[in-house]
Parts: C-alpha cells; sequence; structure tokens
C-alpha cells in the first residue's frame, strides 16, 4: 500500500465545518484517496475530529519528515515551500492565483489559472478539483435566488441584490463572516447585510452551517456567483460554490470570472456581462430553463473520486517534470 501525504492550507482547520475553500478539496482528495486503497495522511492546522481512514496530524517542524516517509505528496498550500525538498517523481502541487509555483510538478485547476502563468509553465496539465457530493439534490424549487460565499469585496454580494432587487425576486445573501472576509474592507459585511435588511424580501445569513447550506442549495430557483476578482488585481481560480450549486440540481447564474466560466455550461446556467444578461438569466431560471438533472450532471463530474482518479495518474503514469 502507498503512503501519500496530502498537505492543506494551515489556515482553516480540518475536518471542515463550515466555511472552506482550498481546504475542503484537499480534505474530500484525502478521503477519496483513502477509499481507493492508499494510505493517507493529512497534514493540516488539525481541529477536533477525525475522517474516515485518514490521519490528520499537525505540521512537523522539518520538511524532511515527510519527505522521507511518503511514496507520494500532494501539496495544496500557498506558499509551495516544501517543493525544494523533492523531485518530480515524489512530489506534485495545485497552484491556485494566490500561491506560488512549485517549479517541480505544477498541476493548475483551470485553464484560467495556468493562462495567468505562462509562459512559465506551457503545456503544465489542468486538473479539475473535486469535492465529496454531500448535496441535496431538490427538483421541486422555492423561488428564491440565493449568494452563498465569503461575505468579501471581490464576491459582489452587492451584485446579487441588485439583480434580485430590479427582477423582483426574493433572494437570500449566506456566507462567511469575519476573518476571511474583511480584506480589502473590514466593514463590507457589516454594508451588506444594513443592504438586506432595507431591500424588500432580501434576507442575510451569517456563518451558515453544512446543513443549512445544503438546504440553502436544493431550494434555490439559481445561484448567483457574480465574483469579480480585478479589484484585487487577482480572478477566480476554480469555484467551489458552483459546484455545490450544481450537486444540488440548482443553476448557476454567475459573472464567469477566471475559472468560474469552465464549471457553468449552457445547459446547467449562464455567464453574464451585463446586468441586462443578469435579468434575463434570472428570468430563465423562473421559467426553469435549466433541468436540475443537467445541472446535478454537470455537478457530479466535479467530485473528488474523479479528481483522485486523475492526481494518482499523473503522478504514477505520467512520470513527467513540467
Amino acid at each position: 500500500m502507498k503512503k501519500i501525504a496530502v498537505l492543506s492550507p494551515p489556515e482553516i482547520p480540518l475536518p471542515v465545518k463550515s466555511y472552506a475553500g482550498i481546504e475542503l478539496i484537499a480534505q474530500d482528495f484525502a478521503t477519496s484517496l483513502a477509499e481507493k486503497g492508499y494510505e493517507v495522511y493529512v497534514y493540516c492546522n488539525h481541529d477536533k475530529g477525525s475522517l474516515d481512514k485518514v490521519t490528520l496530524c499537525n505540521y512537523p517542524e522539518g520538511f524532511d519528515f515527510i519527505r522521507e516517509n511518503y511514496d507520494y505528496t500532494f501539496d495544496f498550500t500557498h506558499q509551495k515551500a516544501f517543493a525544494q525538498n523533492y523531485t518530480a517523481y515524489n512530489y506534485a502541487a495545485t497552484v491556485f492565483l494566490t500561491d506560488r509555483l512549485s517549479l517541480v510538478n505544477d498541476i493548475f485547476p483551470t485553464k484560467a489559472v495556468r493562462d495567468e502563468f505562462q509562459p512559465y509553465v506551457k503545456d503544465a496539465p489542468v486538473i479539475y478539483p473535486g469535492i465529496k457530493n454531500v448535496y441535496e439534490y431538490r427538483k421541486d424549487k422555492s423561488g428564491y435566488l440565493l449568494f452563498l460565499g465569503r461575505i468579501a469585496p471581490f464576491k459582489r454580494c452587492e451584485i446579487a441584490l441588485q439583480v434580485a432587487r430590479l427582477s423582483g425576486t426574493p433572494v437570500i445573501i449566506a456566507g462567511h463572516v469575519g476573518r476571511f472576509s474583511e480584506w480589502p474592507n473590514p466593514n463590507y459585511a457589516t454594508e451588506i447585510k444594513a443592504m438586506c435588511e432595507k431591500q424588500e424580501g432580501a434576507h442575510f445569513i451569517a456563518n451558515p452551517t453544512l446543513e443549512e447550506k445544503k438546504e440553502l442549495l436544493a431550494g434555490a430557483i439559481a445561484t448567483i456567483v457574480p465574483s469579480d476578482w480585478s479589484i484585487i488585481n487577482s480572478k477566480e481560480s476554480f469555484g467551489i460554490v458552483a459546484v455545490e450549486s450544481l450537486m444540488s440540481g440548482t443553476p448557476v447564474i454567475t459573472s464567469g470570472d477566471g475559472g468560474l466560466k469552465e464549471i457553468v455550461t449552457e445547459q446547467c446556467g449562464a455567464v453574464c456581462i451585463s446586468l441586462v444578461e443578469y435579468l434575463d438569466a434570472v428570468e430563465q431560471a423562473k421559467t426553469g430553463a435549466w433541468k436540475p438533472e443537467e445541472c446535478r450532471k454537470r455537478g457530479e463530474y466535479f467530485s473528488s473520486d474523479r479528481m483522485a482518479d486523475d492526481y494518482i495518474k499523473f503522478a504514477y503514469e505520467m512520470r513527467r517534470r513540467w
């Protein structure tokens, strides 16, 4: 049995309880590897709790311990500080736009991210991330729009509110408020909450639990993801909430920022540029233009099981240095 180390970002503890980004990807990826028969150890900010078949560990003081005790290491951390201790035959790193290149084996979560690092990574592999499908699939919707995610300026919650107001549609703004939503405007979440209180049919939910997220996603006529990371000179690297929505059978109306346009197809939502396009997409959602089964089918592609298969193929079959 091959022993594999997975390096998760240390910012958010594992097991994931509610809000998480790359940490959720790393966690679900590790669980899928374990289910396929690998002996998996995740180095992370280990909170109380455990994962089935996976060993959670806090980071050791030195790099050598991990390098010398595992057949392969998959690195999801932002800094890629471990890369210097490895060769191309026992290490690979997934690079998001907020990360550094490892310059050993870099894997990109979307074509949009890889394009941003050109010409240094020409022809490097794109392997789409995946998560566990723990979401409730529901065909009958409850008539509201949903924004779900970090309540931060580059997520543009105000666009969701504007689209809902102009289309006469109830809207729920739900997401993380706190440490990871304070930059670059520490007052943004408070401002969005106040906007919700003033707008008829708008509701604000801070820090929803996983069970609350499942219910919100399953009941929405569409999830609106109007991200624009250009205000911090970046792009959306992937878009987990879009996948969560599709797994719930709920279409996605999105700006298409960065990797989002690679997730959402014409069969499961709309990529919008103008306000008119957003409003048209809401009307389509109201009339059932996108079928829940098609949304679900698209969402299931972005599974951690498929991701694990692709990563193992890269690690143990391709044996290439990029």
